[in-house]
């Protein structure tokens, strides 16, 4: 039957294992993080203006059924 470790060493074995992966991993350079966040940027930019457009179009097309032309 295995023994029953304490919690604590749990614990510290646990931060030992995190520590170990964050070893491996392959973190991305500083122009691909800077890439990355200007190519995100801008997309949200892109879908913000063109949904905000599609918006104010539909407003304008409803209020206009709904009371008539605009003088």
């Amino acid at each position: 039957m295995p023994e029953k470790r304490k919690l604590t060493e749990r614990i510290k074995e646990y931060f030992r294992n995190v520590v170990a992966e964050l070893k491996r991993v392959s973190w991305p350079t500083r122009k691909a993080i800077v890439n990355s966040t200007a190519t995100v940027l801008i997309f949200v930019v892109f879908w913000a203006v063109f949904i905000g457009l599609w918006d104010y179009l539909f407003a304008f097309l409803m209020k206009t059924f709904l009371t008539g032309p605009v003088p």
